[in-house]
């Protein structure tokens, strides 16, 4: 199999994969929503935030690393395998042990300090996993990470429902989950065995040295995104209540279960572009152009769409005490069209060996992201954090297009770009002047008269939709 069938193949595997992952997710939030109630769900919630707050300290970014060794040469993965092992069984023991000693510093109550003893569990063994699945993309076999990834997610569909019908309690819940994480990870040690190599945990300090200062940079990056999808369900716990982290976190659940399309287009052009900066510079700079069209073009009626149609969303899928979402589902559909765009950026910066100026965007993003919600969720609740989020991420596509022109040499924008972005603007208005029609009408009409104007004038031209689908 030739590379680019094996790139197509793969992408597809995963692909599959995440949508999978992500439609699971969602009937899970149903679930556990109509079972937990806003206050259980609001406390199961903060306990999945606050402990990924420390899931970097696991692997410490090595997992990027090991793909890439293995990927480059496979005779290098038993010796890279059984030392990077044994950072990754440290690193979990000491994750589990920073989660549960910061909880005690904070005063955490003990019915959450529970819930976290048992999320510790899940998130170590979760980490444990992730490593694992580095090394089937080191060896290009995504199809087992889909495998085990389909799996995991059915049995945590299966002990949610079977939770529901007993009415299980919240730790009963938690602990099902966690038997089903430590279940992946063995499945996957299994797999590893039998396809690929035997290994065991071999610890040399200089190698583990030399080994946790390159993955350093791949390891900020993980941990400022980490912190800033997650920092404002644990301060809305702090700063008022469970119930508020619950209703937040199905906004948020509802938005994430849509970035996989944004996520998949900046799957297959990574690889693209990296190959065109070093080879053919002026269509580097013209891939980019095209692609950051299309996610506009993609994003304005899909944002559109979620921002209308919110309350409806809402109220089909979730009982009354969760209407409150409606508003910060709304702040996220927009947020959800900039990270169309930003994935066009990271994609840029990332194939054009610019990974420092990535690591600076996604900090400051970080920091805005920290430094909004620190302003307007204690006045605003959840209605804050969602715009907190909005801002953060529009500032931070700001700074991305900065970076952009001062460290890569890109042509002036295309006309295009701008005449699309006129547009949506137009299409916006007028779903604000139909604000008293039926929500149909609202949301339908400005997309239907948007992508006419697209194709009216001719901005995606007939010949590029064959590009855009492959």
């Amino acid at each position: 199999m030739n590379s680019s069938k094996k790139i197509a193949r793969n992408s597809a595997i995963l692909s599959a994969g995440h949508v999978v992952s992500k439609l699971v997710n969602l009937l899970l939030v149903l679930i556990l929503t109509r079972h937990l109630g806003s206050d259980g769900f609001g406390s199961y919630s903060f306990g999945m935030a606050y402990v990924m707050l420390f899931m970097i300290v696991v692997h410490f970014g090595i997992t990027t690393l090991l793909v890439r060794d293995i990927a480059r040469d496979k005779s290098l993965a038993p010796n890279m395998g059984s030392q990077t092992f044994a950072l990754a069984m440290l690193g979990g023991l000491l994750a589990y042990v920073l989660i549960l000693g910061s909880a005690l510093l904070l005063g955490i109550e003990a019915e959450e300090w529970n819930v976290l003893v048992v999320l510790g569990i899940y998130f170590v063994c979760d980490g444990w996993s992730r490593y694992f699945f580095s090394i089937f993309r080191g060896f290009e076999k995504m199809e087992y990470e889909t495998l085990t990834l389909i799996i995991e997610r059915l049995l945590m569909l299966v002990v949610a429902l079977v939770a529901w019908y007993v009415d299980a309690s919240l730790l009963e819940l938690l602990w099902g989950f966690t038997v089903i994480q430590m279940t992946k990870c063995l499945i996957a040690i299994v797999l590893i065995r039998r396809n690929f190599f035997s290994f065991s945990p071999k610890l040399n300090i200089a190698k583990s040295k030399a080994l946790l200062q390159e993955a350093m940079p791949f390891a900020l990056v993980a941990l400022f995104g980490v912190v800033t999808t997650r920092i404002d369900v644990v301060m809305l716990h702090f700063y008022h209540d469970d119930a508020a982290a619950g209703i937040y976190n199905v906004a948020r659940r509802m938005m994430e279960s849509a970035i996989f399309v944004p996520e998949n287009f900046y799957g297959a052009l990574l690889p693209a572009m990296s190959v065109l900066y070093i080879s053919q510079r002026d269509k580097f700079a013209t891939t980019f152009q095209r692609s950051l069209l299309y996610m506009i073009v993609l994003a304005i009626p899909l944002s559109l769409l979620l921002v209308v149609l919110a309350p409806f969303i809402v109220d089909l899928l979730f009982e009354p005490e969760f209407a409150a979402a409606t508003v910060p589902f709304q702040w996220l559909s927009v947020v959800l069209g900039l990270f169309f765009v930003k994935y066009v950026f990271i994609a840029a910066l990332k194939s054009s060996g610019n990974q420092g100026w990535m690591s600076l965007l996604a900090g400051s993003g970080m920091v805005l992201n920290i430094l909004f919600n620190w302003l307007l969720i204690p006045e605003y609740s959840i209605e804050g954090a969602g715009i907190a989020t909005f801002l953060s991420e529009f500032l931070s596509a700001i700074l991305g297009i900065i970076i952009l022109r001062r460290r890569i040499d890109l042509p002036k924008i295309d006309r295009r770009i701008i005449l699309v972005l006129f547009l949506g603007a137009g299409a916006t208005g007028i779903a604000w002047l139909l604000e008293d029609w039926h929500m149909v009408i609202q949301a339908g009409l400005p997309t239907v008269l948007f992508l006419a104007a697209v194709l009216g004038f001719k901005i995606v031209k007939p010949s590029e939709f064959k590009s855009l689908r492959g």
